[in-house]
C-alpha cells in the first residue's frame, strides 16, 4: 500500500469518525487489492463481505464494487452505554468475516476488534457447492407492436451459501434488449428473479412476425453454472391499440407495462380508455394476496398515467390489475430496493 493510500484511508476514517462523537467503537477492516479470494479467485464484483462477533451479531458489511479493490467499511462495536444488548465485537475480541455467507480465513493481518483502531486484512473463502436450477419461464406469447415488453424468470439457489445473478438474452430478429443492471441476490434454497426488456418494433408490410428469444442466467461466483432456455414472441396488429389515429378516440382498452420496471420506489402505469367508465387499480404480491386497491374515479375515454408508490412494499414481484367495467387486464411489475 503506497504512503497516498494510507493517507488517504487515514484520513477517511478520521472524518467518519469525528463525524459520529456518539459512536466511538468503530475501527476499519480494509480489504486491498487482489490478496483477498472467493475459490482461489479474486472476490468478483457484488461480492458481500461481512464482519461478525463471537455470538454471530453483525458489525458491518461491504459490496465490492470495483474490480481490484475491495475498499474498506466500519465495523461498529458494542455500545457501552446499552448494557446487556450484543451490538458487535468488544475490545480485545477476534472479528469473524464470511465472503457470500461462507467463512473466511484470515489470511493476513489482525482481525482483533479495538476501539478506533484501523486493520488491514487480507480474507480467503471458498464454496463447497454452486449451483441454480429454473423456477418459472416465460411463455410464448403474443404482443403488440411499438411496445417495450417485459420478461421475468425465476431461478432457485441449490448452492450452499449466498449467490447472485445476472442475465443475457438474444433476439433472433435483432430486436432491442435491455438486462437488467443490477445483482439479484438469493439465500440458500431462495428464489432470484432476473429481469429483461425487449423493444418490440413497429409494424411493418409482411403482418404478424415471431421472433425467437434465447436467455441464459447465470451465477457471477461460477459463470460455468447458468439455466438457458427459449421462448417465442409473435408480434400482431391485432394486439392492443397503440396510438389514436387520425385524432379518432382509441378503439381498445390498452394496459401498458409499467416503465421503469424494475422500479424504485415509484413507477408509471399508463393504459388507455375506449370509452368513460369506472377504474380501479389493484396491486397483488407473487403469492395473489391483495396489497392494495386505488379508486381512479370515473374517467373518460383517452390515455391516462397513473405514477404508482411503492415505498412501503418490500422488494419483489407483483401484480398490477386494472379493472373497468367492460374489462380487465393484469401485468406483472418488479420492486427492487
Amino acid at each position: 500500500m503506497t504512503n497516498r493510500l494510507k493517507t488517504a484511508v487515514l484520513a477517511a476514517a478520521i472524518v467518519i469518525i469525528a463525524a459520529s462523537p456518539a459512536q466511538s467503537q468503530v475501527p476499519f477492516c480494509i480489504f486491498f487489492d487482489s490478496t483477498s479470494t472467493f475459490d482461489n479467485k479474486p472476490v468478483p464484483v457484488g461480492s458481500i463481505i461481512e464482519a461478525f462477533d463471537s455470538s454471530g451479531v453483525s458489525g458491518g458489511k461491504f459490496t465490492v464494487h470495483t474490480a481490484g479493490f475491495y475498499g474498506f467499511f466500519a465495523v461498529l462495536g458494542d455500545d457501552p452505554f446499552t448494557p446487556g444488548i450484543d451490538e458487535g465485537p468488544e475490545a480485545g475480541e477476534t472479528v469473524r468475516f464470511t465472503i457470500n455467507g461462507r467463512d473466511a480465513t484470515v489470511t493476513s493481518g489482525d482481525p482483533t476488534w479495538q476501539n478506533l483502531d484501523t486493520n488491514l486484512v487480507s480474507l480467503s473463502a471458498n464454496s463447497t457447492l454452486i449451483a441454480l436450477s429454473g423456477v418459472s419461464y416465460p411463455n410464448d406469447t403474443l404482443v403488440g407492436f411499438n411496445r417495450w415488453v417485459g420478461v421475468v424468470v425465476a431461478v432457485r439457489n441449490d448452492g450452499d451459501g449466498l449467490d447472485f445473478y445476472g442475465i443475457n438474452a438474444v433476439s433472433s430478429k435483432g430486436w432491442t434488449i435491455q438486462p437488467q443492471t443490477h445483482f439479484d441476490y438469493a439465500e440458500p434454497n431462495d428464489t432470484a428473479y432476473l429481469y429483461f426488456e425487449i423493444f418490440v418494433p413497429n409494424w411493418f408490410p409482411g403482418g404478424d412476425t415471431t421472433d425467437f428469444i434465447s436467455y441464459s442466467v447465470f451465477s457471477y461466483l461460477d459463470t460455468s453454472k447458468h439455466v438457458d432456455s427459449s421462448f417465442t414472441m409473435t408480434a400482431s396488429i391485432t394486439t392492443g391499440i397503440d396510438d389514436e389515429i387520425d385524432g379518432i378516440l382509441p378503439s381498445g382498452f390498452v394496459l401498458e407495462q409499467n416503465y421503469p420496471n424494475p422500479f424504485n420506489p415509484t413507477t408509471n402505469i399508463a393504459y388507455t380508455l375506449p370509452s368513460r367508465t369506472d377504474v380501479l387499480l389493484q396491486i397483488y404480491d407473487i403469492l395473489g394476496r391483495e396489497i392494495e386497491t386505488i379508486d381512479l374515479g370515473n374517467q373518460g375515454a383517452g390515455e391516462y398515467i397513473f405514477k404508482f408508490d411503492g415505498s412501503l412494499l418490500p422488494s419483489g414481484i407483483y401484480f398490477y390489475r386494472m379493472l373497468t367495467e367492460t374489462h380487465s387486464e393484469s401485468k406483472k411489475m418488479m420492486l427492487v430496493k
